[in-house]
């Protein structure tokens, strides 16, 4: 993708804001921070909504086809709290062959806390290394045949639910993700979605394979009804044959 980000750098003291040269790849890494392993919590990060370019009808090889989308009826957004449990269980059950030094990653499959580990029901023979909420790393201490038992508490994961209704029949869309931990995260993406549902129709058209753009660009397409209409294109295909040539798939965004 062609285009110019401007980044925001924030410490505490200053925002520092900056200019990049054209890029295709973007990696963001937080090297710094009070403890190993936290939790990262990115507010705001941003792109410019929309591209400079206009797909006129000259670009257009095809007469754009435009396809109703199924109706939505509402859009549901489940976010998800944790609370501590008093029930200790095993989290790992299973029968090893260890020698004394070896280190081993066993992973869970729920999100749980407070890890124990016991060898033929014997503290002290292994030792947990590290660990987060899906894994532990265990440090075995002695040579032989045993029995794992990892123990450990599970979390009680409470659901709440942010809801946007569209229309008055249709389908009922639902988006969990694990990382919604806040009602404000989840009526933000329920408001995210809704707006990308409301418009409901998308174009096909063949196109003389432009390869400045790229999929996920946003851009203006030239339509007779809708002045500066905005269109989301989330397949563009691309051919070479002594000449250029391709296929867009675009959603329009907005009512």
């Amino acid at each position: 993708m062609n285009t110019r980000l401007r980044k925001t750098e924030i410490n505490t003291t200053s925002i520092i804001l900056r200019d990049f040269d054209d890029f295709d790849v973007m990696k963001i890494e937080f090297t710094k921070t009070a403890e190993p392993y936290n939790r990262i919590v990115l507010n705001y990060f941003s792109l410019s909504d929309v591209v400079d370019f206009t797909m006129n009808r000259r670009d257009m090889t095809s007469s754009p086809k435009a396809i109703k989308q199924e109706l939505i009826k509402e859009v549901i957004v489940p976010c998800y709290t944790y609370q501590e449990n008093n029930r200790e269980e095993n989290l790992v059950y299973e029968d090893i062959d260890v020698v004394a030094g070896e280190v081993e990653t066993y992973y869970i499959q729920d999100p749980s806390y407070g890890y124990k580990v016991k060898l033929d029901e014997v503290e002290g023979k292994a030792t947990v290394v590290a660990w987060s909420n899906y894994f532990v790393t265990i440090k075995f201490n002695v040579t032989g045949s045993f029995k794992l038992e990892v123990q450990g508490y599970r979390y009680k994961i409470v659901e709440k639910y942010a809801t946007v209704s569209l229309n008055a029949r249709g389908k009922t869309v639902k988006w969990k993700n694990p990382l919604i931990s806040n009602t404000t995260m989840a009526n933000e993406l329920a408001a995210w979605l809704a707006d990308y549902y409301t418009a409901g129709i998308e174009y096909e058209y063949d196109t003389r394979g432009n390869p400045e753009l790229d999929a996920t660009d946003i851009v203006y397409q030239e339509n007779e009804f809708h002045d500066g209409m905005r269109v989301n294109i989330y397949r563009h295909t691309v051919n070479f044959k002594q000449a250029f040539s391709g296929r867009v798939t675009a959603r329009r965004i907005g009512g």
